[in-house]
């Protein structure tokens, strides 16, 4: 009877822990919730010959039952991506997909640290070579900025991407 006494309180002990290490990992996921604006410099690379700028609008909400952070990312009227993201208890890591309106995804792992408010992304290859890290760096309580930088097997520069994110006001 001692013995399942101990058993359940340390049951009891690791749950809660859990709980509240899931809590504050919700937490960081919170800082994306609402409507974002981004300014966004595609610098040259193999994959965008010439630099230019855009503008995007990112709608973050949770979806089925707070487990998931949704995201959907528009140029003008047109939606052009849908991002998931959530907190992997099992495997105490940020994950993150992404699917593009032109058919393409791709799948992240996140590493946060509190100290320097920063959310790294690495992304996750599946036989094509490809590297790529994404830092966002939030650096006001509306703001966070963002870097994308992915290269090919050989090291060559695919895509260098710049971003400032806005939190619009909500009405």
């Amino acid at each position: 009877m001692k013995y399942l006494l101990v058993n359940l309180a340390l049951l009891l002990l690791t749950k809660s822990a859990m709980t509240t290490a899931v809590g504050s990992q919700q937490q960081v996921l919170n800082r994306y919730l609402g409507n974002w604006r981004s300014d966004i410099t595609l610098n040259s690379s193999l994959l965008v010959p010439e630099a230019r700028q855009l503008s995007e609008t990112h709608n973050v909400q949770w979806v089925l039952d707070g487990h998931i952070l949704q995201e959907l990312t528009s140029q003008g009227d047109k939606e052009t991506a849908l991002t998931l993201k959530r907190y992997n208890q099992q495997r105490t890591e940020f994950e993150m997909w992404s699917i593009q309106s032109s058919g393409e995804s791709s799948y992240w792992i996140g590493n946060w640290k509190k100290k320097s408010k920063t959310l790294t992304w690495e992304y996750v290859d599946f036989g094509t070579g490809v590297a790529g890290e994404l830092v966002e760096h939030f650096t006001a309580e509306k703001e966070r900025s963002s870097t994308l930088v992915m290269k090919d097997k050989k090291g060559k520069l695919l895509l260098d991407i710049k971003a400032k994110h806005i939190l619009l006001p909500s009405y």
